[in-house]
């Protein structure tokens, strides 16, 4: 899907794009990466929580997802993404 929506200097070897192999991109790619899924209803709905229950596919797995933004329902009433450090890397997502 990156190439698809233009994303020319990404690479995710996992689904996450965290920790594991040959992961990178730029801003202007993970700018590219938002504008697409904020038309998704369901991830619109998901950012706006502090928190969410996420299941496989298959119904199998189930994920506790936490909205670590502190924006998140502020006086302002911002809307968006934001950035993260990832447990092992300590890098930026």
């Amino acid at each position: 899907i990156a190439k698809e929506i233009g994303m020319q200097n990404t690479n995710f070897t996992n689904p996450a794009g965290l920790d594991i192999g040959n992961n990178y991109s730029t801003a202007e790619d993970l700018l590219k990466l938002s504008k697409k899924i904020t038309n998704y209803k369901i991830i619109q709905e998901i950012s706006k929580k502090e928190s969410y229950i996420a299941y496989s596919k298959n119904k199998k797995i189930k994920h506790n997802l936490k909205n670590t933004n502190s924006e998140l329902n502020n006086f302002l009433n911002i809307k968006g993404f934001l950035n993260c450090l990832t447990m092992d890397t300590k890098k930026l997502l």
